[in-house]
Protein backbone atom coordinates (compact mmCIF):
# COMPACT_ATOMS: atom_id res chain seq x y z
CA UNK A 1 0.00 0.00 0.00
CA UNK A 2 1.25 3.37 -0.26
CA UNK A 3 0.49 4.80 2.75
CA UNK A 4 2.89 2.01 4.77
CA UNK A 5 5.83 0.71 4.13
CA UNK A 6 8.92 -0.88 6.41
CA UNK A 7 9.18 -0.15 10.16
CA UNK A 8 12.17 1.69 10.49
CA UNK A 9 14.65 0.40 12.90
CA UNK A 10 16.16 3.87 14.14
CA UNK A 11 15.79 7.06 13.35
CA UNK A 12 18.50 9.34 11.03
CA UNK A 13 20.23 11.86 12.22
CA UNK A 14 21.59 14.23 9.54
CA UNK A 15 23.65 17.52 9.04
CA UNK A 16 23.84 19.28 5.67
CA UNK A 17 26.70 20.07 3.86
CA UNK A 18 27.42 23.33 2.02
CA UNK A 19 25.32 22.94 -0.63
CA UNK A 20 27.45 22.60 -4.22
CA UNK A 21 23.92 22.80 -6.45
CA UNK A 22 20.56 24.28 -6.10
CA UNK A 23 18.23 22.27 -3.85
CA UNK A 24 15.38 20.37 -5.94
CA UNK A 25 11.89 20.64 -4.04
CA UNK A 26 8.59 18.35 -5.95
CA UNK A 27 6.07 21.13 -6.24
CA UNK A 28 2.32 20.70 -5.98
CA UNK A 29 1.31 23.50 -6.89
CA UNK A 30 -2.08 25.13 -6.91
CA UNK A 31 -2.98 28.86 -7.88
CA UNK A 32 -5.01 29.80 -4.51
CA UNK A 33 -7.06 32.12 -6.65
CA UNK A 34 -8.63 28.78 -7.99
CA UNK A 35 -9.28 27.47 -5.02
CA UNK A 36 -13.07 27.09 -3.49
CA UNK A 37 -15.54 24.57 -2.42
CA UNK A 38 -16.79 22.86 -5.52
CA UNK A 39 -14.70 24.06 -7.66
CA UNK A 40 -12.47 22.34 -10.07
CA UNK A 41 -8.84 22.87 -9.23
CA UNK A 42 -5.66 22.75 -11.79
CA UNK A 43 -2.55 20.85 -10.02
CA UNK A 44 0.58 20.71 -11.41
CA UNK A 45 3.47 18.48 -10.25
CA UNK A 46 7.00 20.37 -10.72
CA UNK A 47 10.54 19.59 -10.09
CA UNK A 48 12.41 22.40 -9.79
CA UNK A 49 15.27 24.40 -8.11
CA UNK A 50 12.69 27.29 -6.52
CA UNK A 51 14.75 28.89 -4.13
CA UNK A 52 16.34 31.00 -7.10
CA UNK A 53 14.27 29.90 -9.71
CA UNK A 54 16.54 27.47 -11.07
CA UNK A 55 16.18 24.56 -13.76
CA UNK A 56 13.36 22.38 -14.03
CA UNK A 57 13.70 18.62 -14.10
CA UNK A 58 12.05 16.30 -16.40
CA UNK A 59 9.66 14.25 -13.45
CA UNK A 60 8.36 10.98 -14.50
CA UNK A 61 4.72 9.94 -14.60
CA UNK A 62 4.22 9.91 -10.16
CA UNK A 63 3.39 6.56 -8.59
CA UNK A 64 0.21 7.80 -6.61
CA UNK A 65 -1.32 11.08 -6.58
CA UNK A 66 -4.22 11.23 -3.81
CA UNK A 67 -6.96 13.61 -2.15
CA UNK A 68 -7.67 13.54 1.35
CA UNK A 69 -11.35 14.79 2.53
CA UNK A 70 -13.03 13.65 5.57
CA UNK A 71 -11.13 10.50 5.78
CA UNK A 72 -12.03 9.90 2.43
CA UNK A 73 -8.95 8.61 0.12
CA UNK A 74 -9.13 9.63 -3.79
CA UNK A 75 -7.08 8.65 -6.71
CA UNK A 76 -6.59 11.58 -8.80
CA UNK A 77 -4.14 9.55 -10.90
CA UNK A 78 -6.13 9.50 -13.92
CA UNK A 79 -6.05 12.73 -14.08
CA UNK A 80 -2.53 13.59 -15.07
CA UNK A 81 -0.97 14.23 -18.29
CA UNK A 82 2.72 15.26 -18.99
CA UNK A 83 3.05 18.64 -19.90
CA UNK A 84 6.04 20.86 -20.84
CA UNK A 85 6.95 23.06 -18.52
CA UNK A 86 9.42 26.22 -18.81
CA UNK A 87 11.88 27.76 -16.19
CA UNK A 88 14.24 30.47 -16.22
CA UNK A 89 16.95 28.38 -17.96
CA UNK A 90 15.43 25.12 -19.58
CA UNK A 91 12.20 23.23 -20.16
CA UNK A 92 11.35 19.94 -18.76
CA UNK A 93 8.49 17.20 -18.53
CA UNK A 94 5.80 18.36 -15.42
CA UNK A 95 2.24 17.04 -14.65
CA UNK A 96 -0.71 18.41 -14.99
CA UNK A 97 -3.45 17.63 -12.95
CA UNK A 98 -6.86 18.27 -11.51
CA UNK A 99 -8.90 18.18 -8.48
CA UNK A 100 -12.63 18.92 -7.34
CA UNK A 101 -13.31 20.04 -3.88
CA UNK A 102 -16.32 18.49 -3.63
CA UNK A 103 -16.78 19.80 0.11
CA UNK A 104 -16.16 22.20 3.14
CA UNK A 105 -12.75 22.40 5.03
CA UNK A 106 -9.24 20.95 4.30
CA UNK A 107 -8.44 18.67 1.07
CA UNK A 108 -4.66 16.99 1.17
CA UNK A 109 -2.73 16.26 -1.84
CA UNK A 110 -0.63 13.87 -1.50
CA UNK A 111 2.26 13.02 -4.52
CA UNK A 112 4.49 9.86 -4.40
CA UNK A 113 6.61 10.49 -6.85
CA UNK A 114 9.12 8.23 -9.00
CA UNK A 115 12.80 9.25 -7.51
CA UNK A 116 15.23 11.07 -9.76
CA UNK A 117 18.52 11.19 -9.73
CA UNK A 118 21.09 14.11 -8.37
CA UNK A 119 23.71 14.16 -10.46
CA UNK A 120 25.67 16.71 -7.91
CA UNK A 121 24.94 14.02 -4.76
CA UNK A 122 25.21 10.90 -7.08
CA UNK A 123 21.95 9.63 -5.35
CA UNK A 124 18.50 8.88 -6.03
CA UNK A 125 16.03 11.04 -4.26
CA UNK A 126 12.42 10.57 -3.40
CA UNK A 127 9.93 13.35 -2.10
CA UNK A 128 6.65 12.68 -1.03
CA UNK A 129 5.03 15.17 -0.54
CA UNK A 130 1.81 17.01 0.73
CA UNK A 131 -0.32 20.26 0.40
CA UNK A 132 -3.55 20.78 2.32
CA UNK A 133 -5.85 23.03 0.39
CA UNK A 134 -8.86 25.31 2.30
CA UNK A 135 -11.82 24.87 0.98
CA UNK A 136 -13.77 27.04 3.80
CA UNK A 137 -15.34 25.51 7.07
CA UNK A 138 -14.01 23.08 9.73
CA UNK A 139 -12.26 19.68 8.68
CA UNK A 140 -8.58 19.88 9.81
CA UNK A 141 -7.07 16.82 7.19
CA UNK A 142 -3.37 18.25 7.18
CA UNK A 143 -2.35 18.12 11.17
CA UNK A 144 -3.75 14.02 10.82
CA UNK A 145 -0.85 11.58 9.81
CA UNK A 146 -0.93 9.31 6.72
CA UNK A 147 1.02 6.92 7.43
CA UNK A 148 3.22 7.68 4.86
CA UNK A 149 6.96 6.35 4.29
CA UNK A 150 7.68 10.04 4.95
CA UNK A 151 5.77 12.75 6.35
CA UNK A 152 5.63 16.50 7.55
CA UNK A 153 2.13 16.88 10.64
CA UNK A 154 2.03 20.39 11.52
CA UNK A 155 0.29 21.25 14.44
CA UNK A 156 -2.19 23.66 13.22
CA UNK A 157 -3.80 24.16 10.00
CA UNK A 158 -1.23 25.32 7.09
CA UNK A 159 -3.13 27.22 5.16
CA UNK A 160 -3.78 29.78 7.51
CA UNK A 161 -0.20 31.38 8.29
CA UNK A 162 0.46 35.11 8.63
CA UNK A 163 4.00 36.30 8.20
CA UNK A 164 6.06 36.23 10.90
CA UNK A 165 4.35 33.60 12.86
CA UNK A 166 5.96 30.15 13.23
CA UNK A 167 5.25 26.59 11.99
CA UNK A 168 5.22 23.75 14.56
CA UNK A 169 5.08 20.49 12.93
CA UNK A 170 6.37 16.82 13.21
CA UNK A 171 8.36 14.93 11.08
CA UNK A 172 6.92 11.33 11.08
CA UNK A 173 8.01 8.24 8.96
CA UNK A 174 5.31 5.52 8.86
CA UNK A 175 3.59 6.66 11.71
CA UNK A 176 6.64 7.04 13.88
CA UNK A 177 8.83 10.26 15.10
CA UNK A 178 11.80 10.83 13.80
CA UNK A 179 14.39 12.52 15.87
CA UNK A 180 17.37 14.90 14.55
CA UNK A 181 16.02 15.57 11.38
CA UNK A 182 17.34 17.72 9.04
CA UNK A 183 14.18 20.09 7.94
CA UNK A 184 15.34 22.23 5.13
CA UNK A 185 12.67 25.25 5.09
CA UNK A 186 12.91 27.30 1.41
CA UNK A 187 10.80 30.44 -0.06
CA UNK A 188 10.28 29.62 -3.73
CA UNK A 189 11.29 32.72 -5.60
CA UNK A 190 9.00 32.70 -8.58
CA UNK A 191 5.60 31.37 -8.73
CA UNK A 192 4.20 28.88 -11.79
CA UNK A 193 2.07 30.88 -14.38
CA UNK A 194 -0.45 27.84 -15.34
CA UNK A 195 -1.85 29.40 -18.10
CA UNK A 196 1.07 29.73 -19.62
CA UNK A 197 3.09 26.53 -18.41
CA UNK A 198 6.19 28.53 -17.73
CA UNK A 199 7.74 30.59 -14.23
CA UNK A 200 6.37 33.94 -13.75
CA UNK A 201 8.40 36.61 -13.69
CA UNK A 202 10.22 37.30 -10.60
CA UNK A 203 11.75 40.34 -8.57
CA UNK A 204 13.21 39.01 -5.55
CA UNK A 205 15.50 36.64 -6.51
CA UNK A 206 16.93 35.18 -3.34
CA UNK A 207 15.34 37.44 -0.88
CA UNK A 208 13.62 35.25 1.71
CA UNK A 209 16.48 33.18 2.50
CA UNK A 210 16.52 29.48 3.81
CA UNK A 211 16.39 28.01 6.73
CA UNK A 212 17.76 24.86 8.45
CA UNK A 213 16.72 23.53 11.46
CA UNK A 214 16.75 19.57 13.45
CA UNK A 215 13.73 18.30 15.36
CA UNK A 216 14.06 17.21 18.35
CA UNK A 217 13.53 13.85 19.85
CA UNK A 218 10.01 13.69 20.03
CA UNK A 219 10.51 14.27 15.63
CA UNK A 220 9.02 17.99 16.41
CA UNK A 221 10.64 21.49 14.74
CA UNK A 222 9.97 25.27 14.93
CA UNK A 223 10.27 27.84 12.67
CA UNK A 224 9.26 31.61 12.14
CA UNK A 225 8.74 32.23 8.07
CA UNK A 226 9.13 36.29 7.75
CA UNK A 227 7.76 36.84 4.66
CA UNK A 228 4.95 36.04 2.25
CA UNK A 229 4.95 33.92 -0.73
CA UNK A 230 4.47 30.36 -1.08
CA UNK A 231 7.61 28.28 1.33
CA UNK A 232 8.47 24.41 0.99
CA UNK A 233 9.25 22.45 3.72
CA UNK A 234 11.61 19.16 3.66
CA UNK A 235 12.51 16.89 6.07
CA UNK A 236 15.79 15.18 4.33
CA UNK A 237 16.62 11.31 4.38
CA UNK A 238 13.84 10.60 6.93
CA UNK A 239 12.25 7.59 4.97
CA UNK A 240 12.81 4.13 5.27
CA UNK A 241 13.65 3.05 2.10
CA UNK A 242 17.28 3.17 1.36
CA UNK A 243 18.13 1.56 -2.37
CA UNK A 244 16.74 2.12 -5.68
CA UNK A 245 17.72 0.71 -9.18
CA UNK A 246 21.49 -0.35 -7.26
CA UNK A 247 21.71 3.06 -5.91
CA UNK A 248 21.43 4.73 -2.82
CA UNK A 249 17.70 6.52 -2.00
CA UNK A 250 17.10 9.82 -0.06
CA UNK A 251 13.64 9.30 0.99
CA UNK A 252 12.59 12.98 2.09
CA UNK A 253 8.89 14.71 3.25
CA UNK A 254 7.86 17.62 2.16
CA UNK A 255 5.29 19.97 2.95
CA UNK A 256 3.42 23.02 1.18
CA UNK A 257 2.29 25.90 2.97
CA UNK A 258 1.78 29.82 1.76
CA UNK A 259 2.42 32.92 4.13
CA UNK A 260 0.09 36.12 3.94
CA UNK A 261 0.51 39.22 5.46
CA UNK A 262 2.35 42.07 5.25
CA UNK A 263 3.05 42.22 9.40
CA UNK A 264 6.37 43.93 10.16
CA UNK A 265 8.84 40.66 11.13
CA UNK A 266 12.36 40.09 10.88
CA UNK A 267 14.46 40.69 7.77
CA UNK A 268 15.53 36.65 7.93
CA UNK A 269 13.79 33.81 8.61
CA UNK A 270 14.51 32.32 12.08
CA UNK A 271 14.29 28.91 13.42
CA UNK A 272 13.95 26.86 17.03
CA UNK A 273 12.82 23.78 18.00
CA UNK A 274 10.36 23.30 21.06
CA UNK A 275 12.91 20.67 22.79
CA UNK A 276 14.89 20.37 25.93
CA UNK A 277 18.45 21.14 25.80
CA UNK A 278 18.91 17.33 25.97
CA UNK A 279 17.22 16.65 22.68
CA UNK A 280 20.25 18.10 20.31
CA UNK A 281 17.34 20.42 18.50
CA UNK A 282 19.92 23.11 16.47
CA UNK A 283 19.39 25.61 13.55
CA UNK A 284 21.22 27.08 10.75
CA UNK A 285 19.98 30.43 8.95
CA UNK A 286 21.65 31.17 5.74
CA UNK A 287 21.80 34.45 3.68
Amino acid sequence: MIFHGNMMTAALALTLAPRQAPTCFQQCYVDPATVGPGREVPVRLILSALFDAGPILDMERPIAFHALHRGVLRDLTPTLSPVPFRGAFNEAVAWEGRVILDGEGEHVLVTVPEPHFDRSERIWIQQITKVALDAAGPSPEGGRPLGLKAEIVPAAPSHGMVAGTALRARVLADGRPVAGAAVEIERMAAEPDLARNCLKPWSERGRGGSVVVTSDRDGWFEAVLPRPGLWGVAALGVGPDRAHREGFLRQDAVLWLRVSGDQAVPSEPTAGAQASPSSGASSRIEA
